[in-house]
């Protein structure tokens, strides 16, 4: 549905009033352009604005929001995500009936093995050397591939392996890091 005329005008100042209300509330700056407004479906700041991450916090007080009768728009404009997700969340909650949660983020680290940190410490106590070496030397005797992260961590963990905080510190320069791309550029002049 798209207003024309006279209505866009009006629906533009009732929902200007309504926006207002909510940014003076929360702090959000207000999402209805100057020049009008087509259609309640294109925003034009839409999608710069919204896209946050929720916590298990955020995502509880929002589906106790939702129960007490707050409107899924109002709610996503507070929270500065998106009006799909916070009724897929209110979803959830009525079809399991338990507040959704965060999945833990990142692969799922592999379980220690015995058999493989008896074979690292057996290849450290007769050929001494850093982690790095080790994993070709187990690769060349055993044929078998085990990152170096965990041969060095099995050695820390029995003391063969000192940590090392000055090389754990970040270095003071990072070569051309810009926060958006093509803002710099290196060419070399003959």
């Amino acid at each position: 549905m798209s207003l024309v005329g006279q209505d866009a005008d009006m629906w533009v100042s009732l929902t200007e009033l309504s926006f207002q209300k909510i940014s003076k509330t929360y702090n959000i700056p207000s999402l209805v352009p100057n020049n009008g407004l087509v259609s309640r479906n294109h925003f034009v700041y839409e999608a710069k604005l919204l896209r946050v991450k929720l916590n298990n916090r955020k995502i509880r007080w929002l589906i106790q929001e939702k129960l007490r009768g707050r409107g899924s728009g109002e709610l996503a404009l507070i929270q500065k995500v998106t009006r799909r997700r916070v009724e897929q969340l209110c979803q959830t909650y009525r079809l399991t009936g338990t507040m959704p949660t965060l999945k833990q983020a990142g692969r799922p680290r592999k379980p220690r093995n015995l058999k493989e940190a008896n074979l690292i410490l057996q290849a450290y106590d007769t050929h001494q050397t850093n982690a790095l070496t080790l994993q070709k030397i187990i690769f060349q005797e055993q044929h078998i591939h085990l990152p170096h992260n965990r041969i060095h961590e099995v050695l820390r963990m029995t003391g063969r392996a000192q940590p090392q905080p000055v090389k754990q510190l970040r270095r003071k320069w990072v070569r051309y890091e810009r926060t958006h791309s093509m803002t710099l550029w290196h060419m070399d002049w003959k």
